[in-house]
């Protein structure tokens, strides 16, 4: 019931936002890569030299890899910047700024890799009481803040939703971009 709550309460801003990625009630921001010519190994290294070069992690970065499977996932984090609507100063609650941790995935294939990137979340563990916080309960906070408000408030408040949703994408869209980027000067970079 929660999750369908959740599904309505974001209806109204995505017609006028960029969407958010959603699969199964969870922000997942996924690409398939198609990459003619390379093979599975070649692949699975371009990806493992984009984890070293690309994310950042205080621990250890690369929690499960598999060269057979063409599997890599990682940890990594990235600081987004906060929205500058004047909103983003008086609305309390979570900020959609600042660092937020992710797990990345990249697969192998022949000629092709997916990478997705989920389980995005704000690490408040080092406040007393505090916990984590999903991306998703964010927005959500976000959302029914804006939804409880009303005339000019309710208007600000959907330009704030509406500036984090576009940072969020920004940032994981393009990391994935970087991703993509990569592939392609590995496949360039092969004459050196």
């Amino acid at each position: 019931m929660k999750n369908l709550f959740i599904f309505l309460v974001f209806i109204p801003f995505f017609s006028v936002a960029q969407d958010l990625p959603i699969v199964d009630d969870k922000i997942v921001y996924e690409k398939i890569i198609d990459a003619p010519g390379m093979s599975k190994s070649e692949l699975y290294a371009a990806s493992k030299r984009f984890v070293a070069n690309a994310v950042r992690s205080a621990k250890s970065v690369i929690q499960t890899e598999d060269e057979g499977t063409g599997l890599i996932i990682c940890k990594g984090n990235v600081t987004l910047q906060h929205a500058r609507s004047r909103m983003a100063l008086i609305v309390p609650g979570r900020p959609v700024g600042g660092t937020k941790y992710f797990t990345m995935q990249f697969e192998s294939k022949e000629g092709r890799c997916r990478v997705r990137i989920y389980d995005i979340f704000e690490d408040n563990t080092f406040q007393p009481y505090d916990r984590n916080y999903s991306l998703e309960e964010i927005f959500f906070d976000l959302a029914s803040r804006t939804n409880s408000s009303k005339g000019k408030t309710q208007e600000k408040r959907k330009t704030l939703f509406n500036e984090s949703v576009t940072i969020v994408n920004n940032a994981f869209f393009g990391l994935i971009h970087d991703f993509e980027r990569s592939i392609n000067n590995y496949k360039n970079n092969d004459d050196w």
